[in-house]
């Protein structure tokens, strides 16, 4: 973030996930999506459903429901298996939830431009695909004068990117989606060779390796550990950066599945899990909405190889689909004080200071027991779900909390918002705005709080030929 006051409150946590590796041979098949959970489990939780605890089959639900679209295969099938009338209603209430859950599709890209500059370039492909770019200034020989050729036809965003990047000499700068959350950061300058994935709206790279070597010396009587007086150990971890499209977002990861990985030599370096709570990967979970994650998968070490030939996986992750407006404020500015309610969900606007440029508006957030139950993080990222709008549509940019503090159900605090103001700022723009001058009518506010659909997803990895350390 360039400016504002910010104060992160994201959370995170540290997990581990295992899973198992099923030798498969190299070749040229496609990477598939696998379930995160087994049959078994979902077969487990379904005949809890019936169960005369009511946690119990709140917790089964609970589970189904996190098991994502993955697990409607399963659910139709049980719903002819089993005759068990509540088994039957709770699994037509879930599958009922699945139709309206919205699907990760990547932004296509349908451009056919002749002898542009990367200025042209990168407006026609802004204007196709919604995003902003940001992107240094370029030489006096580099944009004005050299054009390009590009013929893009139902390819998605990712691989347009990588292809211009490659091609004009740009390097992406990962994660910087700046305020708005849908401008992308370019750099002037040949890119680094990277090791990068893509899947429909994701993009994951390899960041490198991490490998330790580690050597120790027991203490004590034999007795107390009938151990090698000299223990050694070495440890091989592969760091991955998971990437969305700004149009969604994550609230976080979930785990990771890897399906193959063999270096030169032929050996398989994926560890194998003893029983299936014990976990392998680590990963930032997050809890707030982010673009970009770091995920981190131990692998067995070995000094035999010296690459690795494939590695694939996929990766578990919590993803904001979409979102939709609860809760609007026409005129902010007239409606301080008033508390607008609908279902679950409360707001009111307390107080809003703005001095032409930047706008602090004070809020209060309620949500029900309701509205918690389905998401014990929504207080927590409510400053990410507020968005403001001036009188024309054009929405502020978001700055960042000045305070936020949560309580049982509630939560309150001051959001930054930034107008978007010409090269040369007009008269009138000053602290005396801040300090209780009266917006101009133009300026008038609109207030908009949003719920997520957040949805479960796999991301697909797919590399080769991935030097080793």
């Amino acid at each position: 973030m360039r400016c504002g006051m910010i104060v992160v409150f994201w959370t995170m946590l540290l997990a581990w996930s295992w899973q198992v590796l099923g030798q498969k041979p190299v070749g040229s098949q496609p990477v598939t999506n696998k379930p995160r959970v087994s049959t078994s489990e979902l077969q487990k939780w379904i005949e809890q459903l019936a169960n005369a605890d009511y946690q119990v089959r709140q917790e089964a639900i609970r589970k189904l429901r996190e098991a994502g679209v993955d697990a409607i295969p399963v659910l139709e099938q049980a719903l002819s298996k089993y005759d068990d009338p509540n088994i039957q209603r709770h699994i037509k209430e879930i599958l009922r939830s699945y139709e309206s859950v919205p699907q990760l599709v990547p932004t296509r890209v349908h451009l056919k431009l002749r002898e542009v500059t990367l200025h042209e370039t990168l407006q026609a492909l802004s204007k196709a695909t919604g995003y902003r770019f940001e992107c240094t200034p370029a030489g006096e020989n580099a944009d004005g004068r050299i054009v390009y050729n590009w013929d893009w036809q139902n390819v998605t965003f990712w691989q347009a990117l990588q292809d211009l990047c490659d091609r004009a000499g740009m390097s992406y700068v990962e994660g910087w989606y700046s305020h708005d959350g849908k401008t992308i950061r370019l750099e002037q300058g040949e890119p680094h060779p990277t090791y990068v994935s893509h899947h429909g709206p994701f993009r994951v790279s390899i960041t490198g390796f991490s490998y330790h070597r580690n050597v120790s010396f027991l203490r004590g009587p034999k007795r107390w550990n009938p151990g090698p007086t000299i223990q050694r150990h070495e440890s091989l971890q592969v760091n991955l950066s998971v990437h969305i499209e700004p149009r969604y977002a994550f609230i976080g990861l979930q785990g990771v599945s890897v399906d193959e990985a063999v270096d030169d030599k032929g050996v398989s370096r994926v560890l194998l899990r003893q029983n299936e709570h014990e976990r392998l990967a680590h990963f930032y979970y997050g809890g707030g909405r982010m673009f970009q994650q770091q995920v981190s998968v131990p692998l067995f070490a070995s000094d035999l190889g010296t690459k690795l030939t494939r590695f694939r996986g996929t990766i578990g992750a919590l993803v904001i689909a979409s979102e939709r407006p609860v809760i609007t404020i026409e005129n902010a500015y007239a409606s301080k004080g008033k508390r607008f309610e609908k279902g679950d969900h409360a707001l009111q606007i307390d107080e809003i200071r703005d001095d032409g440029q930047m706008v602090q508006v004070k809020l209060q957030i309620w949500r029900g027991p309701q509205g918690l139950a389905r998401d014990l993080n929504g207080l927590h990222t409510a400053p990410q779900r507020i968005k403001a709008f001036d009188a024309k549509g054009n929405e502020l940019r978001y700055n960042g909390p000045m305070s936020w503090s949560n309580e049982q159900d509630s939560a309150h605090g001051t959001l930054m918002f930034q107008r978007e103001q010409p090269v040369a700022a007009g008269p009138g723009v000053g602290i005396g705005r801040i300090l209780g001058g009266k917006p101009k009518p133009e300026e008038e506010l609109r207030i908009v709080y949003y719920e997520w659909d957040v949805i479960s997803a796999q991301v697909p990895f797919d590399f080769r030929d991935v030097p080793l350390p």
